[in-house]
């Protein structure tokens, strides 16, 4: 059985950026952020903590001590005392419970489940509720929210590309799998997920400064073919994550005027930036080790 560091690991917090960043994507559009978006974003970050540790039980990529499970129960117990701040909140992590019990038992052996559980969980409902804690007017509310989802439902598919054949074993239904074209099919889907992005411009009555951030994920995405041609799928999920929040970020520095508002998203935006830089040094760690094991021809 695995330590403590490796249940750390597992915990896999990084994945809760994209979520925090689309969580400020109201809190842009307010120009104010209070103690209510603070504490649901701490509840956030606990939910997605236990999350991963059930993902790494279920599907066995980690080596868990014996005593996760107690772990598991005292993160939630403290996301519980946090949440009953405010009854947006509690409501937002009883769904965030809900939703990933039923992503991690039935949504993954059920196609298009698992992408429209985690577009709720990691997008829509993060923006509906910052929204209605900062106050949102209704339409505004309801845009972003959707926006949001559809946006994400797009992207989400890529992620299958990763781990495929242990999916397949475990009898998970994707797009990739499950369809004659699924290779194709995922690139499609990610392609007309820029077109919701370019929209966005519109939708919200963005400025150039949005545009210019456009251009930059642009470039990101043709990076991000080229190395899922070559099959480097987790290089390129990491790099999809970075792309979701340079332009979830654009929406916010453009709509907001708060500095705290702006050093907030600078800070989450730095923060996956050197998870990537950690995440690159530990891999070519890897593949030199794996190198140097080879042993010497003849």
């Amino acid at each position: 059985m695995g330590g403590f560091s490796e249940l750390l690991k597992a915990t896999r917090v990084q994945r809760a950026l994209t979520a925090l960043t689309t969580m400020m994507v109201p809190v842009g559009f307010a120009d104010k952020i209070n103690l209510n978006i603070m504490h649901l974003g701490i509840v956030c970050i606990l939910i997605y903590a236990v999350a991963g540790i059930q993902n790494a039980q279920k599907d066995k990529d980690y080596e868990l001590p014996k005593n996760f499970k107690i772990f598991s129960a005292s993160i939630l117990a403290v996301a519980l005392l946090f949440s009953l701040k405010n009854v947006v909140i509690f409501l937002t992590f009883l769904s965030w419970l809900l939703l990933g019990l039923f992503y991690n038992t039935i949504a993954r052996f059920i196609m298009f489940g698992d992408v429209t559980v985690l577009s709720i969980t990691h997008h829509a409902l993060p923006t509906l509720s910052a929204s209605l804690l900062l106050g949102l007017d209704f339409k505004t509310t309801v845009t972003l929210s959707l926006f949001v989802f559809v946006t994400f439902w797009f992207i989400i598919h890529l992620k299958n590309l990763k781990d495929a054949r242990e999916d397949k074993a475990r009898g998970y239904r994707t797009i990739n799998l499950n369809l004659k074209k699924g290779l194709i099919s995922t690139k499609l889907l990610f392609e007309i997920a820029f077109f919701c992005i370019f929209i966005g411009y519109f939708i919200f009555n963005l400025s150039k400064t949005y545009l210019y951030a456009f251009a930059a994920v642009l470039i990101m995405k043709i990076i991000i073919s080229y190395l899922v041609e070559l099959k480097k799928y987790e290089k390129a999920l990491n790099l999809t994550r970075l792309l979701a929040i340079i332009f979830l970020s654009a929406m916010i520095v453009d709509k907001a005027k708060s500095q705290s508002v702006v050093f907030t998203t600078s800070i989450l935006c730095l923060s996956y930036l050197a998870f990537l830089g950690t995440d690159a040094i530990k891999l070519k760690a890897v593949e030199k080790g794996a190198v140097q094991k080879i042993p010497a021809p003849g």
